[in-house]
């Protein structure tokens, strides 16, 4: 029982690291995207310098990782890849181009309500009560934190809207095909076949040319920080993470990315939070809390 609730502990600590990160990824990748950097162009560059230092690393670190699975899984990892990563990174990116930085992360994590409904569906039950209560606290939660009840309607892009819903459903997709993939493979060697299958796709389909004349080495930088700081460490905590923990809980821990962007964009990009924007993050994070005691219990 101790080393149950010692695995969650660490799990749920992985996922909230995961999700900071994320939210400063987040800021650096809006910034890109306002110097004219295209989506598609940001999506084949995080992928190629990710896929690329996983290799080199796991070439001198230990080459059992590079070694393939079985076709069957080796195909499903080609889904995960494809279907799940890439377009996700795509529509998500879509997404925040079109809209504020936290309102194109919050329809992104409407995805935990896709993961409970899948879930109920598969396990022909329903999800508790104080399940249910947690999720859309936390949506209410980021709602205030996005000031999307002050927003005008006709102020909202539509198309922008479309794509952070696509990115809700590819990540809650990613989510729980990553989960099934993790009960017979190594977290490595998904993370490194996830993310070379995704980069062959997005290159081969959208090749990162044509880059903005203004394009200078901040920007690189910048790239860098996507590829490394905001992609291969958090989406390594998130898989650690989601091998310790049920899917729906990591679902909604994750909800914490706009948070921590809000309060990120905060000293960074001069975005002060109002008394009600705290106020809905500290709802999201007694939420999170609340889940995760919920699920221990139970």
């Amino acid at each position: 029982m101790l080393k149950s609730n010692s695995k969650q502990k660490q799990g749920l600590l992985l996922v909230i690291i995961a999700a900071f990160l994320w939210g400063g990824m987040s800021i650096a990748a809006k910034s890109l995207l306002h110097s004219g950097l295209k989506a598609s162009q940001l999506v084949s560059l995080r992928l190629a310098i990710t896929s690329i230092s996983l290799l080199v690393f796991w070439s001198l670190r230990d080459r059992k990782v590079l070694s393939p699975p079985p076709k069957r899984e080796l195909f499903k990892l080609f889904l995960l890849g494809v279907t799940g990563l890439a377009l996700n990174y795509h529509t998500y990116f879509l997404s925040i181009s079109k809209l504020p930085v936290a309102m194109g992360i919050l329809l992104q994590y409407l995805s935990p309500v896709f993961i409970i409904v899948f879930l109920a569906v598969i396990r022909k039950s329903l999800p508790g009560i104080p399940i249910i209560i947690c999720i859309f606290g936390c949506l209410l939660g980021q709602a205030l934190v996005v000031e999307f009840f002050q927003t005008p309607i006709q102020d909202i892009d539509q198309l922008g809207v479309f794509y952070g819903l696509a990115a809700a459903v590819t990540y809650a997709y990613y989510t729980l095909l990553s989960g099934h993939l993790l009960r017979r493979n190594n977290a490595w060697v998904v993370q490194f076949y996830c993310f070379s299958f995704a980069a062959v796709f997005w290159i081969v389909a959208n090749p990162p040319t044509d880059f903005p004349s203004v394009f200078d080495w901040s920007d690189c930088a910048l790239i860098l920080f996507i590829a490394l700081g905001g992609t291969l460490a958090p989406f390594a905590l998130f898989l650690a993470g989601l091998s310790r923990l049920d899917a729906s809980i990591v679902g909604v821990t994750t909800t914490l990315e706009p948070i921590f962007a809000a309060f990120l964009a905060w000293p960074l990009l001069g975005e002060h939070l109002s008394s009600l924007q705290i106020l809905g993050a500290a709802l999201v994070v007694l939420c999170v809390a609340l889940m995760n005691i919920y699920h221990k219990r139970s």
